[in-house]
């Protein structure tokens, strides 16, 4: 396949060549002037038949290009690969995994990805759905991320596309909320020499390329966008909420979940596993941990203004808790989880700031001195060490264990069993 070369060409020499064809040999539209896609053979091959129109119409041998199509297009943290031991005891690399919120430290980068990059061809006069990614005769699909053996022909009528600024980037909005003037983050483009990257990079079996990874400048909402005509297909919708997290004293965030009540082995807990399979809802960059963990009573107020999943409202109180368990793979027991006495913390009863749970200074056992503890490596999501098995979190309330529902009387008052509760984790960086 004829291809067009970066070297020896600028976007600025590029645009010049274009501009000097006559109108019908472009393709034109009104919203295209900096984000068109050109064609390889506008500039190789002379000029193609093409139908000028407001949507920037291309045609070649009869085709129409009706649409671009990405599919199963998500955000995934690169670089923070965990080492971790299989079910046959084999020490294996595993990212973590991916999901439609994510926590990063500053620092760590994040790249987005496809599995295919299609152009649609409709013949002319024909109707095309395109319900799959297999080409018929007067539908053609041609994957970019799966080139055909002869590209010079059908489905891809030998076109390679040529990307300007604004055709295909990723943008932020640092308010979780999508606006009309975003900030730039990534710009795609054909040339690397113009600034940006290759689009083909993200395509998740083309490793000749390079992956496009940025580092998020911001807390906020960051999405795919284009000025042409393209769809992005998967769960995500091509856009992935951001925290970002600076390292260092007092610089900690906070993430609040509402807990459910359930009766495990005989006893209440109150519980919470974060939701979403195989992509969380929520997941943590493995450089950010669990420090302190409150405890309130009431229900979650709407945090999306912040990007979350709950906000503590001003009327929830604080309650103490005996003790907490963190379960990777929970299976409904707490007495037959071969993990459980290594993954609880009890109170320290000594707390003033509501932090009466202390992962940094966890104590295993409730009869122990106070200053027998243990650290605790854990996000909200999942331990480094099983980073593909989700945690559950069990709150209890044994009141001889020192729980206490109402911290305003002197006695430990018992926790009701149809009490609301929050659990705050307090998310420090490493």
């Amino acid at each position: 396949m004829t291809r067009i070369k970066s070297i020896g060409f600028s976007l600025k020499i590029l645009w010049a060549k274009l501009q000097r064809l006559p109108l019908s040999c472009r393709i034109a539209g009104s919203g295209f002037l900096l984000a068109v896609l050109l064609l390889n053979s506008l500039l190789i091959a002379g000029c193609v038949p093409a139908k000028s129109g407001s949507t920037g119409t291309v045609e070649i041998d009869g085709f129409v290009l009706k649409e671009f199509e990405f599919e199963n297009v998500r955000f995934e943290p690169q670089g923070l690969d965990l080492q971790v031991v299989d079910s046959q005891g084999m020490t294996v690399s595993i990212p973590p995994t991916p999901a439609y919120t994510y926590w990063l430290r500053r620092g760590d980068t994040i790249a987005p990805r496809w599995d295919t990059h299609e152009w649609h061809w409709e013949r002319k006069g024909a109707t095309c759905n395109f319900p799959d990614n297999t080409s018929t005769e007067d539908c053609l699909v041609c994957d970019l991320c799966a080139l055909p053996s002869t590209p010079g022909g059908p489905p891809c009528l030998g076109a390679v596309p040529i990307y300007y600024e604004g055709t295909l980037e990723v943008v932020a909005d640092p308010g979780f909320i999508q606006t009309d003037n975003p900030k730039l983050t990534l710009a795609y483009l054909t040339y690397a020499g113009s600034g940006g990257v290759h689009f083909n990079g993200a395509c998740v079996n083309l490793t000749q390329y390079p992956l496009p990874v940025f580092e998020p400048a911001t807390s906020g909402l960051y999405r795919l966008r284009s000025a042409a005509k393209a769809t992005f297909k998967g769960d995500t919708n091509g856009e992935i909420k951001l925290h970002v997290v600076e390292p260092g004293p007092g610089l900690a965030q906070k993430g609040a979940y509402q807990l459910a009540r359930q009766t495990v082995d005989g006893a209440n807990y109150w519980t919470w596993t974060i939701e979403g399979s195989p992509l969380w809802l929520e997941n943590f960059s493995p450089n950010l941990r669990v420090t302190d963990i409150r405890i309130f009573r009431g229900g979650c107020a709407d945090g999306s203004a912040e990007g979350k999943q709950c906000a503590i409202p001003n009327e929830s109180v604080l309650v103490r808790p005996s003790h907490i368990y963190f379960l990777p793979d929970f299976q409904g027991t707490v007495s037959g989880h071969l993990g459980e006495s290594s993954h609880r913390c009890y109170n320290n009863p000594n707390a003033s700031d509501g932090n009466f749970i202390k992962l940094d200074i966890c104590r295993e056992r409730y009869d122990y001195p106070l200053n027998q503890t243990i650290q605790k490596n854990a996000t909200p999501t999942y331990e480094p060490i099983q980073a593909d098995k989700k945690l559950t979190w069990l709150v209890a309330f044994n009141t001889n264990a020192g729980a206490d529902a109402d911290l305003t009387t002197p006695a430990n008052d018992p926790m009701p069993p149809d009490a609301r509760l929050i659990i705050e984790f307090t998310i420090q960086a490493n």
